[in-house]
């Protein structure tokens, strides 16, 4: 097995990245985004019978809860 050789490039950006001047996708805010979790069950191959979501559905910044 060969290895790939690649020319040598100078690295235009790596002094702005060493500083930390790089701006990267997760830095720039974004409006009104969501976020997801998933909460797994304590029971291994238990069977849901029912969910009561209303406590969750009461906290303020709770948009929807899917089961």
């Amino acid at each position: 097995m060969s290895a790939a050789s690649f020319p040598d490039r100078a690295r235009v950006d790596a002094r702005d990245k060493v500083r930390g001047a790089t701006l990267f996708p997760g830095d720039v805010p974004v409006a009104r985004v969501l976020y997801a979790m998933t909460v797994p069950s304590r029971i291994a191959k238990g069977t849901m019978t029912a969910l009561d979501t209303s406590a969750a559905m009461r906290v303020p910044a709770v948009v929807r809860v899917l089961t």
